[in-house]
């Protein structure tokens, strides 16, 4: 699987902004969870502030919004992985983002 949008941005809050994946192991009938994850540096931790689902896990794409709350000296990554398998994953690049 691999994770091929968001790029790196930065990105605009409130803009819309596209989740595409792809995954020659996977199946068209296979669903995924998208989301995207706030990395919080000081804490080395993670905090999810998307989640939704897509499908085609073999390929396709998921719409989302960067949120108004969402903190711009954070950095972000989506992560995709098989509903039925959350071992089957795949991050993409970090992204910023900007008022």
């Amino acid at each position: 699987m691999r994770v091929t949008s968001p790029g790196e941005g930065p990105w605009k809050k409130n803009s819309g902004q596209v989740v595409s994946w792809d995954c020659v192991e996977c199946s068209s009938d296979e669903d995924v969870i998208v989301r995207i994850i706030q990395i919080i540096p000081y804490f080395h931790d993670y905090r999810e502030v998307f989640e939704d689902y897509g499908k085609n896990a073999n390929t396709g794409h998921l719409d989302f919004t960067i949120g108004e709350d969402w903190d711009e000296n954070s950095q972000y990554f989506a992560e995709v992985s098989l509903k039925d398998n959350p071992h089957v994953s795949a991050d993409g690049v970090i992204f910023g983002i900007e008022n």
